[in-house]
């Protein structure tokens, strides 16, 4: 359950991903950017009625760095911020959706216990929805859901392989305990010509 202020919404979705951004398009086109492995937490809620207005909400935080070595070890982790935006990035802290893309000023996330692939998330803060004088900016919001890991993508070019893509994702974390999808290249391509590509590992479960 997601509490906006005195307002409840069911969550429909929660999930966990994780990626690591293309080199080749790092060094060209993004080289002040952050690199490595980078994860992600979106919630997704069911549309509730108020007021006459839909309000379904949507609360994420595209790209957390955490200091683990295996996708089990999400559990226990702890992520706190006391502005907007990264001072160091520039990046958004995380971000609330109900009418427009709004930011998290304060905020926390726990990762609890694992099950199988699930995680207990906690996450509370404060957010900003735009709507009215009360729930405009710096809104008192809180969550308990169970967010499922779905896996890594490993962001890529022409120039890699099945191969240079799982020893790379290995520089950041144990790639044992995932399962290695199809390498696949994409239609789409830089601006240099050069094409994308990605390849996704998933997780094995062994309890």
């Amino acid at each position: 359950m997601l509490k906006i202020r005195d307002r409840d919404f069911r969550i429909k979705d929660a999930t966990i991903e994780a990626f690591v951004v293309d080199p080749y398009w790092h060094k060209k086109y993004n080289s002040m950017g952050a690199s490595g492995l980078h994860w992600s937490l979106n919630v997704q809620c069911e549309q509730e009625e108020f007021e006459g207005e839909s309000w379904t909400p949507c609360v994420y935080f595209e790209s957390m760095v955490l200091p683990i070595s295996a996708w089990t070890n999400l559990e226990g982790q702890q992520v706190v911020w006391r502005a907007a935006h990264d001072a160091q990035t520039g990046e958004r802290n995380g971000g609330f959706y109900v009418f427009e893309h709004g930011d998290i000023a304060k905020g926390c996330i726990r990762i609890g216990l694992r099950e199988g692939s699930n995680f207990k998330i906690e996450w509370d803060g404060l957010c900003d929805i735009y709507w009215d004088d009360i729930y405009k900016n710096d809104v008192p919001f809180s969550l308990i859901t169970q967010a499922n890991f779905k896996g890594i993508t490993v962001m890529a070019s022409e120039y890699d392989t099945a191969e240079t893509v799982r020893t790379r994702l290995a520089l950041y974390t144990d790639v044992n305990n995932l399962f290695q999808g199809p390498f696949t290249l994409s239609k789409n391509k830089y601006q240099d010509g050069v094409g994308m590509a990605r390849c996704e590992f998933f997780p094995i479960l062994s309890d």
